[in-house]
Order: structure tokens, then C-alpha cells, then sequence
């Protein structure tokens, strides 16, 4: 595919979630002009693939596992992927970079008494452990199970630079975070968020933070599995 202008380069578009439904592959290989822009990627997938347009409005895109802006210029063997909304929603200094930074993806049950094992130090004097579950009810729609997606890659990227960043606003020497991939059934974790820090204050508020900066930042998608058989990938700024 190609938007007929030379010379020409060739990029990869990796798309997750409603877009790799609505365009029917998860990878794209795709040949566009010399000095195409995102902003020009985004009109020639609108063209390709009707169904993207109402979804690409919403769309962040990153450039080889970094976020970028509409007018940011392509290269020969660029990675782009497409970021719909992902699922879901200072204080002391850090003296030094903390001692244990955890980022995990997994398909295994999360076993969030490990994790606060592992954060655990004599230096601290609070662990804050938050657990996100899946419900059963969303207003009036029941259900079942939900399903994760990730651009893996790029997650656990932004996993780690949210977390140092964390570390630069209190003073925190253990964190760690475990998202679930796949399947997950009611009642089960999803993610588990741990940070150990000397006092409970800045172990409640980096708690906090950390988890609204995930749902912001990393590329991790959720379908909801509803007991009449319907799904839906939920993406809240849509």
C-alpha cells in the first residue's frame, strides 16, 4: 500500500485493541511518501480502513515506543503505533534512586502478597498496596470477565518511567507494579500497585499518583465480556 508519491519509505503501523479489530490485523506494513508527517499516516489509515475514523480521532501515536504529535516527521523503517485511550480512569525529594523497581506484565494471577514481600525494607515504615479487581456490575451491565491487551514493549517502558518519575517526587527506595494480561474473571486482580516508603503520607499520595498515571500513559487496553454475549473495549475519553 502505498500513497503514490516518490520518493517513498516504508514504516510499520502496530495497532491494538478497537483498532486492530476495526482494521482487521494487528501489523501494517506500509509504504508512504519522503517527509510524511503522523498527521499524514492518520488520513491515509482513515482512507484505507472507513471504520478507524471515528476511533483515530481519539488516537495518541508513538514513534518507536515514544509518544508523539501530529506533526511529527516519519523515517524509513519507523515503528508507529496507534495508543487509543487505555482502560480503566508532591512530596519529599527522592535523596537517590530507589533501591527496587519492579515492573512486571503477567498471565498468571498476581500474587500481591509476594509483591509486598518484595517492596518490603527495614527502612520503611508504611507499605501501600492497592489492588485493582474486576467488578461485576458497570451501572446496569453485568460482567463476566474481562480481557487485557497490551503493547507489551512500550508498557513496561512506561511503567518504568512512571514509577522513577514517582521517585523523584517522594522519597520512595522500594515500588513495584504486576498488570495481568488476558484473561481476567470477576473478583481477580489486575493490576497490583506496592510502594513502600518511610512514612504513610507519601505512600498513600505516590500510590494514588502512580495509578492515575498509568491509566494516562500506558498502552494497556481492556474488553469487557457482558453476560449477553456482547464485548466492548473501553476506551474512556471516546
Amino acid at each position: 500500500m502505498r500513497m503514490n508519491q516518490n520518493p517513498s519509505m516504508n514504516i510499520t503501523v502496530l495497532f491494538f485493541a478497537s483498532v486492530r479489530q476495526a482494521v482487521g490485523q494487528a501489523e501494517l506494513r506500509l509504504e508512504m511518501a519522503k517527509e510524511a508527517t503522523i498527521d499524514d499516516l492518520r488520513h491515509e489509515l482513515q482512507a484505507l480502513y472507513p471504520a478507524t475514523e471515528r476511533l483515530l480521532g481519539h488516537a495518541r501515536w508513538a514513534v518507536n515506543e515514544a509518544f508523539v504529535e501530529l506533526d511529527q516527521r516519519l523515517e524509513g523503517g519507523d515503528t508507529v503505533a496507534v495508543i487509543m485511550p487505555v482502560s480503566g480512569g508532591s512530596g519529599e525529594p527522592q535523596v537517590g534512586p530507589p533501591e527496587l523497581l519492579i515492573a512486571e506484565l503477567t498471565s498468571d494471577e498476581i500474587d500481591s502478597q509476594g509483591l509486598v514481600k518484595r517492596v518490603s525494607s527495614p527502612m520503611c515504615g508504611a507499605i501501600c498496596l492497592f489492588l485493582g479487581t474486576v467488578r461485576e456490575f458497570t451501572q446496569d451491565q453485568q460482567t463476566v470477565e474481562l480481557v487485557y491487551e497490551a503493547y507489551p514493549e512500550m508498557a513496561l517502558k512506561q511503567l518504568r518511567a512512571i514509577l522513577d518519575e514517582a521517585c523523584t517526587r517522594w522519597p520512595i527506595p522500594r515500588l513495584g507494579v504486576i498488570h495481568r494480561l488476558g484473561l481476567v474473571g470477576l473478583g481477580e486482580a489486575s493490576i497490583a500497585v506496592a510502594v513502600a516508603t518511610p512514612h504513610r503520607g507519601e505512600s498513600f499520595e505516590s500510590c494514588e499518583w502512580i495509578m492515575n498515571e498509568i491509566k494516562k500513559r500506558v498502552p494497556i487496553w481492556k474488553q469487557e465480556h457482558w453476560i449477553d454475549g456482547r464485548t466492548e473495549w473501553v476506551h474512556p475519553a471516546s
